[in-house]
């Protein structure tokens, strides 16, 4: 019995690790990053600081125009829906 423990729970947390690290993959890795997010006709930039199922949460936002940048106050909330790709950008410089 104790060989079937010694062996079966390492294992149990080998394939753990493994699922905690798929659960990670994807949108996943982009937490606490810089990204654009596309939408349909419009790319925001901000930092991402949440996923979830429905949606994608970015703070330090701004809307990207032909214009110029359109800063947007607060934290926003876009459906996953509606993004179409993220794009992972370096972060931006700090002016003091």
């Amino acid at each position: 019995m104790s060989v079937l423990l010694a062996v079966g729970l390492p294992m149990a947390l080998v394939v753990g690790l493994a699922l905690w690290m798929e659960h990670r993959s994807g949108l996943g890795r982009l937490m606490r990053t810089s990204v654009v997010a596309h939408l349909d006709g419009q790319s925001i930039r901000g930092v991402v600081v949440g996923l979830y199922r429905d949606a994608v949460v970015m703070e330090h936002a701004r809307l990207l125009t032909a214009q110029g940048d359109v800063e947007m106050s607060g934290t926003i909330t876009i459906p996953r829906a509606n993004v179409r790709y993220v794009q992972q950008v370096p972060p931006e410089p700090v002016v003091p």
